[in-house]
């Protein structure tokens, strides 16, 4: 399981959109979503004519349009961060570790989240002080009530973060290329995760060398010993 965020300013998004919206529009395409781009349906559907783009045509385009994305992301220079947890050490460490059902939510994708915020919230601390403020834009969904409730636990939870954390806002995708655009690290992420858990930690993400990213796994011993420290310090 992945999760993604970029941090940027206002003219870094501002040209992103602007370059992403244009790239997009030369293929004729209203907007970038990573399960169509990987199957070639809704937006990306266009590449299967078979007239305009023969085998294996179509599918080269398509990673064209993915690369030329990418490459504006790079060059936007807004920042990006990336987390990673595998689900079955993740489910497994929930069942059989020691009130880990307890710390640990029941769906992966909100402990990476949580996870996002905080390590998000500390680059932003430690490169721009406590002078601005950090919001963040979420994909719209039916887990967004939950994820809001859980963004205002978290920030009642963590005062010193709270300091620049500023509002949570829910979004369609379709509609915002700063939400693509994470959708596409996410994608791009998963499968670079997938083949470093097949050759057991030993691949390199080399994907992302020319990125600002900063990528974050969880292992069965992060887990525990989060399990363990919350332990501890509900005795306190």
């Amino acid at each position: 399981m992945a999760a993604a965020a970029f941090a940027g300013d206002d003219g870094q998004w501002t040209r992103l959109c602007k370059a992403w919206n244009e790239r997009l529009k030369e293929d004729g395409l209203k907007y970038f979503k990573a399960s169509e781009y990987n199957s070639l349906t809704g937006e990306f559907y266009r590449f299967r004519d078979p007239v305009k783009y023969p085998k294996p045509l179509g599918g080269q385009a398509a990673s064209k349009l993915r690369d030329d994305l990418d490459e504006i992301i790079r060059q936007s220079n807004v920042t990006g961060m990336g987390m990673c947890i595998p689900l079955a050490t993740y489910n497994d460490v929930r069942l059989n570790f020691p009130e880990a059902d307890v710390y640990l939510p029941e769906d992966a994708f909100d402990a990476a989240l949580q996870t996002l915020w905080r390590e998000e919230a500390r680059e932003f601390i430690k490169h721009f002080g406590y002078e601005h403020k950090l919001g963040f834009l979420c994909d719209q969904s039916s887990s967004s009530d939950r994820h809001n409730e859980h963004y205002i636990a978290f920030k009642a939870n963590h005062p010193e973060l709270a300091k620049i954390m500023g509002p949570i806002a829910f979004a369609d995708d379709k509609d915002y290329p700063q939400l693509q655009a994470a959708d596409l690290l996410v994608n791009m992420l998963r499968q670079e995760y997938e083949e470093f858990l097949k050759s057991g930690g030993l691949t390199a993400q080399t994907r992302f060398n020319s990125h600002i990213f900063t990528i974050r796994h969880w292992s069965r011993k992060n887990m525990e010993d989060m399990v363990s420290y919350n332990q501890i310090v509900r005795q306190k």
